[in-house]
């Protein structure tokens, strides 16, 4: 017989007048909000752009969380990052936390000079994310992606 452990994970997309923010912005723009039903923790992932979208979520069997979607904003959180720096009008993010949720293990963009949007994330056996999305960039940077750099990056434990 083999028991199943499901763990069910929420990413909704909020307007920053949804939640109480620390500081409150002039215009309100929306930013990610992560939290496991049993509400182990909860926490806002985003910077001060437009557009912080969280479109895939998937929970290892470790308790890590991957995350992904789009962002315009220039000073999302990036931490142990394959591509540093934001490139496009929206590039995909990818994010993993700790099973605590307080620590982010790495947080990277990936995209080029149009927009890129990460849609769906999903954690092999192998503790590697994979993610699928949409791309409409012509110098979508392929290369980072098939690097050691970026496989020791996205295998980070």
């Amino acid at each position: 017989m083999v028991k199943i452990l499901i763990n069910i994970v929420l990413l909704l997309s909020l307007g920053a007048t949804a939640l109480a923010q620390p500081t409150p912005s002039v215009t309100p723009t929306p930013d990610n909000y992560v939290c496991r039903v049993i509400l182990d923790y909860s926490t806002y992932l985003g910077g001060t752009g437009t557009i912080d979208y969280g479109r895939g979520i998937s929970v290892g069997t470790d308790g890590k969380a991957y995350v992904t979607g789009e962002t315009d904003s220039n000073n999302f959180p990036v931490v142990n990052a394959v591509q540093g720096t934001y490139r496009g009008l929206g590039d995909v993010f990818v994010t993993a936390f700790s099973s605590t949720g307080s620590v982010l293990l790495y947080s990277t963009y990936l995209g080029g000079t149009n927009v890129d949007t990460g849609y769906g994330i999903s954690v092999g056996t192998d503790g590697r994310a994979y993610v699928t999305g949409t791309i409409r960039s012509s110098d979508f940077p392929w290369q980072i992606l098939t690097s050691q750099a970026a496989r020791e990056v996205m295998t980070l434990s």
